[in-house]
């Protein structure tokens, strides 16, 4: 799958080289989609990839480390999500080994950290980060190089993964089992083995995850790929997993894009997009490393609609100064429109009153 996309390198010498680096450069001047400076980047939208470098960038100050590295030769984006799901970013057929931050925020001194990473994969040193995004969501992007590498840069911003198709199979004592059974969670799909000492080394890790997420929205399905269910059931008597316990099939094999050795896992986002294949025994921080940035919550200023009678009252909190209320037909529409209507004050709140108008209007606080 595209996560997992290998890297070549070959060396380059002499002119060739000095050509690569003069090219590098002139991507780099000017106004561009990639800033040596926060804030100064043109604005990206919707699904793009893009080449840059960060030849000759530099930090800032009150700029955070990104991945953990501190900034050296970070350059910028800005991206708004188009509609409301998760997307993947990535560093993928960069020349050197980079690191990836994305952020929400005005201000490098009050930027909120959505995701990050370093390397992709132990064998991979270009960047990924999938994360849930809500229509209208502007984003801060940054990109630098491990331990101060430069080079030429591909920024890639994709939908988060492919859809899983829905699959069926029976728990350990043949009871039948359904992917639709776990509605829109962000689901954990774990194939694992009862003879597997690194699936079972890390079920206490699952089970933290399990509990500490999943009054957010986040379950897990541990689909074991046993021949024999009396195995499955025996290894569980003894077991205290609070989520659910399952047995391998040819459905869910095939539904997610095959079994490559256990452990193996597959992660889903709400709109049933699988966004990531995880593989080998880890402990909680790398799962939440993963899970965190699909449950976050909206960084816009939420709109509170109510239906009256010949009316449509819109309103959000008055601390949240210079926002504008926009309307479109459907929530992915590619053009939105002001509303040119002014808002008054009541309670707290910024208050809007609309002649109603039918079904299907949809809309969204932006600010200028």
């Amino acid at each position: 799958m595209a996560w997992m996309v290998a890297q070549g390198r070959r060396k380059i010498s002499g002119g060739r080289a000095l050509a690569v680096a003069l090219g590098a450069l002139a991507l780099r001047s000017g106004a561009g989609p990639l800033a040596d400076n926060f804030g100064e980047a043109s604005p990206l939208n919707g699904i793009t990839n893009l080449v840059g470098s960060n030849f000759l960038a530099t930090a800032e100050r009150f700029e955070p480390p990104h991945a953990g590295e501190p900034a050296t030769h970070s350059v910028w984006a800005t991206w708004t999500a188009p509609v409301t799901g998760s997307y993947s970013i990535s560093t993928s057929n960069s020349t050197f080994d980079t690191v990836l931050g994305v952020y929400t925020g005005n201000a490098l001194h009050e930027l909120a950290l959505v995701a990050s990473n370093d390397d992709a994969d132990s064998f991979i040193p270009w960047s990924r980060v999938v994360f849930r995004a809500y229509g209208g969501e502007k984003f801060h992007i940054a990109v630098d190089g491990s331990a101060g590498a430069i080079g030429l840069i591909n920024l890639r911003i994709t939908p988060g993964g492919p859809s899983m198709r829905p699959w069926e199979t029976t728990d350990p004592s043949g009871q039948p089992i359904s992917s639709l059974d776990f509605s829109n969670d962000v689901l954990l799909i774990d194939f694992w083995e009862t003879t597997c000492d690194a699936c079972k080394e890390e079920l206490p890790d699952l089970v933290r995850l399990y509990r500490s997420l999943h009054p957010q929205g986040f379950s897990i399905v541990g689909l074991a790929i046993d021949l024999d269910p009396q195995l499955v059931r025996d290894y569980l008597a003894d077991e205290d997993i609070p989520y659910p316990m399952a047995m391998a099939s040819k459905s869910a094999e095939s539904a997610l894009g095959g079994m490559f050795g256990a452990p193996t896992k597959y992660l889903v986002d709400q709109e049933r997009k699988i966004v990531a294949r995880l593989q080998g025994g880890n402990v909680e921080a790398f799962y939440r490393g993963f899970v965190d940035p699909l449950l976050r919550l909206s960084s816009l200023v939420r709109l509170q609609l109510v239906g009256e009678e010949g009316s449509v009252i819109l309103s959000w909190p008055a601390t949240a100064s210079g926002y504008r209320v926009e309307v479109a037909a459907s929530p992915g529409a590619a053009t939105w429109s002001d509303i040119n209507a002014s808002a008054v004050t009541n309670n707290g709140l910024s208050i809007v009153t609309l002649p109603a108008e039918g079904a299907g209007r949809f809309f969204r606080l932006t600010q200028p």
